[in-house]
This record gives structure tokens, C-alpha cells and sequence, in this order.
């Protein structure tokens, strides 16, 4: 599922940079609330929103990676002592005597 999605995003990547190549000379003005930012190629402006929205994906995909890497510690070290626990009961198993012969 990550290799489709890391697919998907370095597609969308490269059309981002194409369509700003093709873009290259074409300039805007970007207006947040109160500030004015002439004269912006279209290409960086591209750039920076794609890079924007890879750092909005990437910064989860990391979350995730940790939480799952703590569950495996969590899941191996519980494993490991049922594993030995299940070892000591097997050596701990009294052999069967013979319970009903008299001598």
C-alpha cells in the first residue's frame, strides 16, 4: 500500500514539475490576508505546494511508523516470555508414575 502511494505522489510530483516548466515565465500574485507577494513563477509556486503537501503526508506516515514499531517491540518481548514460559512448563511436567502397582 505505501510503495502505490509513494507511486502515486512522485507522479503527482512530476507533473507538478512539468506543468511548471511549461509555466516557467508566467507570474502571479499571491495575496495571504494582509500580505502581497508579487511576481511569483508559477513553478515555485507549484513546487512549494507540492512539497507542502508531501510534508503534510510525510509527518503522519512517520507517527504511524513509530506506533507500529513500538507494537512490535511490545508484541516480540511478550512473545519471548510466553515462549519461555511455555519452555518451563514443558520441563516442569512430572513424569507419570505408576500409581495403582504395588511391590
Amino acid at each position: 500500500m505505501r510503495i502505490v502511494a509513494l507511486l502515486i505522489l512522485s507522479l503527482i510530483y512530476l507533473l507538478a514539475i512539468v506543468v511548471g516548466a511549461q509555466n516557467y515565465h508566467t507570474t502571479v500574485t499571491i495575496r495571504i490576508l494582509t500580505k502581497q507577494i508579487p511576481n511569483i513563477p508559477v513553478l515555485y509556486l507549484v513546487l512549494i505546494i507540492v512539497a507542502a503537501g508531501m510534508i503534510f503526508v510525510f509527518i503522519p506516515l512517520i507517527i504511524d511508523e513509530l506506533h507500529l514499531r513500538r507494537e512490535i517491540s511490545r508484541l516480540t518481548k511478550e512473545n519471548t516470555k510466553l515462549s519461555q514460559e511455555i519452555d518451563s512448563l514443558r520441563r516442569s511436567i512430572i513424569e507419570p508414575t505408576d500409581v495403582g502397582t504395588e511391590t
